[in-house]
């Protein structure tokens, strides 16, 4: 929960999710774990200090299937989740109550299941745009200082595959309006 609360302090101080992945070396899933345990209620976060007994302690990844489910609903499984010995049963619980529960329970809604297809498609998207964010994140001297150093002769060759890139990223950008008409 440190964790947790030392990167809402972030958030609320305006940094989105991917400077603060960039500043920590982390992937923004890992700072969105964490942040979603905010969404555990003051009872449950409390039980995930390390001074809890074991007995009674409320795991990193249980906690994460937790913070789907509204704060009125958590302690009820949790309590139930008890009654059972070891991490992997009380897991196991917790996963399989959430994912019967109606959305009317739920936090987070449960996205419509993908195909691999298009999930890779949603992939490729999120790494250009990382990979993208991350240079553009570099102070201006730094990035002048890098493209500096670039040997004259392949200024216009890397230049030639800026522009092919955005070229297929227009591209891609076309067929998603034509299909679905929201052009950004």
């Amino acid at each position: 929960m440190e964790i947790s609360n030392a990167l809402k302090k972030e958030v609320v101080a305006n940094r989105s999710i991917s400077e603060i992945a960039i500043g920590l070396g982390k992937s923004g899933s890992w700072v969105s774990q964490y942040l979603s345990l905010q969404r555990l209620s003051p009872e449950l976060q409390s039980l995930m200090h390390p001074n809890v007994s074991d007995d009674k302690r409320l795991r990193f990844t249980t906690a994460l299937i937790l913070a789907k489910v509204s704060c009125e609903h958590q302690k009820s499984i949790y309590e139930k989740m008890l009654t059972l010995k070891s991490g992997k049963e009380r897991q196991s619980f917790v996963n399989n109550v959430v994912e019967g529960l109606p959305d009317s329970h739920m936090v987070i809604k449960r996205r419509k299941r993908i195909s691999s297809n298009i999930q890779k498609f949603v992939s490729f998207v999120e790494r250009i745009n990382k990979e993208v964010n991350a240079v553009n994140m570099m102070p201006e001297s730094s990035l002048k200082d890098i493209v500096s150093r670039i040997n004259p002769e392949d200024v216009l060759e890397i230049k030639k595959r800026i522009e092919k890139c955005q070229d297929n990223l227009s591209r891609l950008n076309d067929v998603i309006f034509e299909l679905h008409g929201k052009k950004e």
